[in-house]
């Protein structure tokens, strides 16, 4: 499990991460490339992974995550189990198919990146709260960037990317401007 935190313009902030016992402090100064990482996760009875986040003085960020499985008899956690739950911004790898949406929140639009191992092209659709679909974008090209959300009211979204058989979801969530 990679989490990730950033915020342009405050010097002196942490995001803390807490899984299974375990804590990383992550600056979010400008933070382009540290990541809190945990391996060896086991899941609860319920089958979820409890994170906790957290802050070392005013604010703490989720800008995303990437959860990777390993091995064949891991549990298996599906996209729509983790719809209501994702943070705002947060990254949900299938293996080969990512989707990450920034900045997150958004006052008028955000930058949806697909980033996938598959050149076959992906198909994006963004859901509303209620489940319905708002916005879909067909033969998007993988490792590129969508801009989406100028016409979305203030709310929160779902943008959903599918390449074959595989999908992933990610939170978006459009502030009042």
């Amino acid at each position: 499990l990679e989490l990730y935190a950033s915020r342009d313009n405050y010097s002196g902030n942490f995001t803390v991460f807490t899984t299974s016992g375990a804590s990383q402090s992550i600056s979010t100064y400008k933070n382009l490339t540290s990541k809190a990482s945990f391996e060896n996760l086991t899941p609860n009875s319920s089958g979820q992974l409890i994170i906790t986040v957290s802050n070392a003085q005013s604010y703490n960020y989720l800008n995303g995550f990437t959860l990777t499985e390993l091995g064949s008899e891991s549990s298996v956690v599906s996209s729509s189990a983790l719809q209501a739950e994702i943070a705002s911004g947060a990254v949900m790898t299938n293996s080969t198919l990512g989707i990450q949406g920034y900045p997150n929140p958004a006052p008028h639009t955000f930058t949806v990146r697909i980033n996938s191992s598959n050149n076959d092209p992906v198909q994006v659709k963004v859901y509303d709260i209620s489940g319905r679909i708002i916005d879909q974008r067909q033969n998007v090209s993988p490792n590129s960037t969508l801009t989406l959300g100028a016409n979305y009211g203030a709310g929160i979204y779902y943008a959903e990317a599918m390449q074959g058989g595989k999908k992933t979801m990610v939170k978006l969530v459009k502030s009042s401007k």
